[in-house]
């Protein structure tokens, strides 16, 4: 698992480079005022997909929308303002195509124009022939002459103006206009950094260590063997104020405050070894704990959350503890 995680963050990162690179590329190159920008950014989107799964663990809601916004803007910025040199690189090589299908439109209407001249001298060359003397007929043919002549010239100028080039032959396929199709391609190299980000949130993410094992029937007859020591008042606790729900989380210090007065409430003695009692409870719901020690898939109920923590059940937590920072054992006894 460790394996499959450092090569995500890996080939995330190596992603997110590459496409950055391409981006300062388009742009003009590593001397431009836009490169930093575009590194920075890049940087930051990596960072922010590494603190991201931590972020949301943590239930740190507004830290995790502060994250997604940022990494979102980042890679706006980064797709408009490289969708923005890609435009202008587009305008700026169909110019020299646009100019090569100007002068060649100009040389078909000027070869159109020279075969319709030519026509007319044809035709009035054979309408006057019979009734013109030979000094008109000498004319006419000079006309035809000059006529056929421009026409040879019109001709030989087209084939010298080779046709241009498409500007993008996929887009000339597709039919659609070269810059549309750039401002595509654009948009979806910003999807390669988001594949990245992805990767590199799940390879930086830790899942919280779980205690659930698969409950054959020795783990049964140790589950069962441990559950016979816990006591009463620690059994009720977790039946009437513990509900299991995914995703919530607990202090093992809360619930310590909830147990005294959930006793208190009730009526009911203390436990010898409460700490105890409610690993083997908890181990038994198939509760685990986070990196920070709090029980994770359950929460105390509203009545008995918040209540101040009892010097009777202070005494009874050698071994379960009540700091965040140091887990307690979560794991049945036996």
């Amino acid at each position: 698992m460790k394996l499959k995680r450092f090569l995500a963050v890996v080939s995330g990162a190596a992603l997110i480079a590459g496409t950055t690179h391409a981006a300062v590329i388009h742009v003009g190159g590593y001397s431009t005022a836009t490169a930093p920008m575009l590194i920075v950014a890049a940087a930051a989107v990596c960072a922010a997909a590494a603190t991201l799964g931590t972020a949301s663990d943590q239930r740190r809601f507004g830290l995790t929308v502060a994250l997604w916004v940022g990494m979102v803007g980042a890679e706006l910025f980064g797709a408009v303002t490289t969708g923005e040199r890609v435009a202008a690189d587009r305008v700026a090589k169909a110019q020299p195509v646009r100019e090569a299908e100007f002068k060649r439109h100009e040389a078909r209407e000027r070869l159109k124009r020279a075969e319709a001249a030519l026509a007319a001298a044809d035709e009035r060359a054979a309408s006057q022939k019979a009734g013109c003397g030979d000094r008109c007929n000498v004319l006419l043919r000079d006309a035809t002459a000059d006529a056929r002549a421009e026409r040879d010239a019109a001709r030989k100028a087209l084939e010298a103006v080779p046709a241009p080039k498409p500007e993008s032959p996929l887009a000339d396929a597709i039919g659609l206009a070269p810059v549309t199709l750039d401002l595509v391609m654009v948009g979806l190299g910003a999807t390669f950094n988001v594949l990245g980000a992805a990767l590199v949130a799940f390879g930086a993410h830790t899942p919280a260590p779980r205690s659930e094992r698969p409950r054959t029937a020795a783990t049964a007859v140790t589950s069962a063997n441990a559950l016979s020591t816990v006591s009463k008042s620690a059994k009720r606790f977790a039946n009437e104020a513990i509900e299991v729900r995914r995703g919530q989380r607990m202090t093992r210090t809360a619930v310590l405050r909830a147990y005294g007065e959930f006793c208190r409430s009730k009526g009911l003695p203390h436990s010898d070894d409460i700490g105890a009692d409610l690993a083997v409870l908890f181990a038994d719901l198939g509760l685990g704990q986070d990196a920070r020690g709090r029980i994770t898939g359950a929460r105390i109920a509203d009545q008995f959350n918040g209540a101040p923590l009892l010097a009777a059940v202070e005494l009874h937590t050698s071994t379960w503890g009540t700091s965040e920072g140091a887990p307690g054992e979560l794991k049945a006894n036996g």
